[in-house]
């Protein structure tokens, strides 16, 4: 039986090209990190919405009052929301006071004293705590939710393929 030699003749340009790309990326991965922190942003804000209700941790809890909670009185709260990106980590934020109130929820409190109008003594005035009505999409283990996971993964993966091409 004979034999036959076969030859093949490999041109890696392209593939060291694209390595070269992959080794930049990792080198500065803000993009990524800019990417899926954008995602996750527009994510929180869409809470505030019928429409983003899926990516809540949780189901809101009625107002006192029986009606339905939106957290929208002025707007401020959901129109308030950063992104940071320092190198492959992204921070996103509110900077108003009541945010993690909403986010986790509050104890009841002793406010002070009120006059009581029909006798000359003062009584204790408590507060009733305001329950959780978490808008990150993150879960109480500190993960995200499920189809918030998947969406900002995807994120970064086009991020990653935009830059690889």
């Amino acid at each position: 039986m004979a034999s036959y030699p076969i030859t093949v003749h490999v041109d890696a340009t392209g593939v060291t090209a694209l390595l070269r790309r992959a080794e930049l990326t990792a080198r500065r991965p803000e993009a990524v990190a800019r990417s899926m922190g954008t995602t996750l942003k527009s994510i929180t804000e869409g809470t505030f919405s019928s429409k983003g209700a899926s990516y809540r941790p949780a189901y809101w809890p009625s107002k006192a009052d029986g009606s339905r909670s939106s957290l929208r009185k002025s707007g401020l709260l959901s129109s308030s929301f950063f992104l940071r990106v320092f190198g492959p980590n992204a921070a996103i934020g509110n900077p108003t006071v009541y945010a993690a109130v909403h986010q986790f929820g509050s104890k009841p409190w002793h406010q002070g004293f009120s006059k009581d109008t029909r006798k000359t003594r003062k009584r204790s005035v408590i507060r009733h705590g305001i329950p959780a009505r978490p808008f990150f999409p993150i879960t109480p283990a500190g993960q995200l939710t499920p189809l918030a996971l998947d969406r900002v993964l995807r994120a970064g993966e086009r991020e990653l393929r935009r830059q690889l091409t």
